[in-house]
């Protein structure tokens, strides 16, 4: 059996944050703003839903990570540490979670019951390619629960000194997994809803539970806190960039998320376009070989994507044609601009 060698006194209740409701407050709010929005009215093009859900993230590594230090016990079995981590966990979340589920069950939308109670919601998602109307915010708690299954042992059974380094090389997972999984032309739904893909803002999270004491973050943390600010600038600068085009130059910027369930309209406009002749592009060469690279790939709830046939081919020019042609089609209003020849009676040119 397994033992935990490093001397702690069991506390698992840490004192109470107030300052922490504040950061939910605005995550809650980053998330019903652009939910709620259409994406015009997002500042700087950001989608800031997905910055509230990573803080969320955050703060659960904090607060675990905190926890799992403080109840670290010593010298014993870690099997009954553990059951008691999970049960607290569960009694927090599990009650709320069947009361939903069974008022979605009451009201006749029949979610997919199971993989929702088992905390599979993501799972589900990814081998769906779409996500399940009003149980779509479950992946969240799936994530949150499938890092409460994993974490104990990381925390318990790695050296205290090896803890950031650990953390760090976590952290330097999802990136990679994000890239990885949308290389490998596998769609965007896992590298946004599985855990691998959050394992940054986990990681980031337990890492401040660490060093949040330390006298050098007391003393640097506004430094650091800035840093932050200036990476996340950085990696938003091309969104900027095409707010600033649209808006100083009157060119029509929009920003196209690659879901299912708005790329399947799109890739029905392109595919409308070319059996119609309405398309002209040149015969050119990147994109009739993006297109020969893609495969159509038909989820159960009947939405469609293109995915990559090789690895090491590509699918860009042709999904963003796609986005190109879907986007005309739906700002036309009224008949469809492959129907209606007065409105682009030359076709629709791709250059």
């Amino acid at each position: 059996m397994f033992m935990i060698d490093t001397a702690r006194p069991i506390r698992s209740n840490l004192p109470y944050m107030p300052q922490l409701d504040g950061v939910r407050a605005v995550s809650v709010a980053l998330v019903v703003y652009t939910h709620y929005l259409d994406g015009r009215f997002w500042p700087f093009g950001v989608y800031w839903g997905g910055l509230g859900v990573r803080c969320f993230f955050v703060l659960s590594g904090y607060l675990i990570t905190a926890i799992l230090i403080n109840a670290k016990p010593s010298h014993g079995p870690w099997l009954q540490p553990y059951s008691e981590f999970l049960r607290n966990r569960l009694g927090r979340l599990y009650p709320a979670l069947l009361v939903y589920l069974l008022l979605l069950l009451a009201i006749g939308l029949y979610p997919r019951a199971g993989w929702h109670a088992s905390y599979l919601s993501n799972v589900l998602f990814v081998s769906l390619v779409e996500w399940d109307g009003p149980s779509s915010h479950l992946w969240s708690l799936s994530v949150e629960q499938q890092f409460y299954l994993a974490w104990p042992f990381l925390v318990w059974f790695v050296l205290a000194k090896r803890l950031p380094a650990t953390f760090l090389l976590v952290a330097a997972i999802a990136p990679l997994f994000r890239s990885v999984w949308t290389g490998a032309g596998m769609g965007q739904m896992g590298s946004w809803v599985l855990p691998p893909a959050s394992s940054d803002a986990l990681a980031l999270g337990a890492l401040l539970a660490l060093i949040g004491e330390q006298a050098w973050f007391r003393k640097w943390g506004g430094l650091v806190a800035g840093a932050g600010v200036a990476i996340f600038a950085l990696g938003h600068a091309e969104a900027f960039a095409g707010r600033l085009i649209q808006s100083e130059r009157d060119l029509p910027v929009v920003e196209v998320p690659q879901r299912p369930t708005i790329l399947t309209p799109a890739y029905g406009a392109l595919q409308k376009a070319v059996i119609g002749r309405k398309l002209r592009y040149g015969g050119h060469p990147v994109l009739r070989w993006c297109a020969a690279n893609g495969v159509p790939v038909t989820s159960d709830g009947g939405l469609w994507f293109l995915s990559k046939r090789k690895s090491t081919g590509a699918i860009d020019a042709v999904v963003a044609a796609a986005m190109a042609v879907g986007r005309a089609d739906a700002e036309a209003g009224g008949p469809s601009v492959y129907e209606d020849a007065t409105l682009r009676p030359e076709g629709l040119i791709l250059a």
